[in-house]
């Protein structure tokens, strides 16, 4: 199987819990910060790695991964001003077209920054237990089926029991043939519910 970009990765997590089932509606609290590391490997070993961090208050959103960093401030209840993190001068600069209303920033984190979390399917998984993820109790979800004609899949989910929140992803396909694996994770470390600040910025 080819090596697939971090963003792959990303949407191969979120197609593994699709279906038409849902453990209970999930949904980031207004004010919380999270992290969580994405990875991919072959065999033994690691082909990929991302660490994805989000702060979502009153004040707006923040996230970063990979490098970038993006930041949209809340200027009302309608509208954000868009910041992107220079890699030259080490501080938010405005982005185009300034201010972007609630509508594109809610695409923007439902389509990007919580790929994995919110996806809580759990159709055709089986409960197995417990785990724990960043601290918190979340119950396992396991289950396995062919994925296409030459790959095996075997999925775990970790379902955070109070937020409906996934906080972990295991995806493992094997070849049927050879045997060889393609392993793809994505774990949440850090998870906060309460009072969070937006990182602090000086736009130029």
């Amino acid at each position: 199987m080819r090596r697939l970009t971090a963003g792959l990765l990303a949407v191969l997590l979120l197609c593994a819990c699709a279906g038409e089932g849902a453990a209970k509606p999930a949904a980031l609290p207004e004010s919380c910060r999270f992290v969580y590391r994405m990875e991919s490997y072959e065999g033994a070993e690691r082909t990929s790695h991302q660490v994805v961090t989000v702060v979502q208050s009153g004040d707006g959103v923040y996230y970063s991964a990979g490098g970038a960093e993006f930041l949209f401030r809340r200027e009302s209840a309608e509208s954000y001003t868009m910041y992107i993190r220079s890699q030259v001068y080490g501080t938010f600069t405005v982005s185009p077209g300034e201010l972007v209303g609630r509508e594109k920033v809610e695409r923007f984190a439902s389509g990007v920054l919580h790929i994995g979390l919110l996806c809580q399917d759990t159709e055709g998984l089986t409960p197995a237990g417990e785990d724990t993820a960043a601290g918190r109790v979340c119950t396992v979800y396991e289950g396995a089926g062919p994925a296409g004609t030459e790959y095996q899949r075997a999925v775990r989910l970790l379902v955070d029991q109070e937020t409906g929140l996934v906080l972990g992803q295991w995806l493992r396909y094997t070849h049927r043939e050879t045997g060889a694996e393609t392993v793809y994770v994505m774990i949440c470390e850090l998870f906060e519910i309460g009072p969070v600040s937006l990182p602090a910025f000086s736009p130029l």
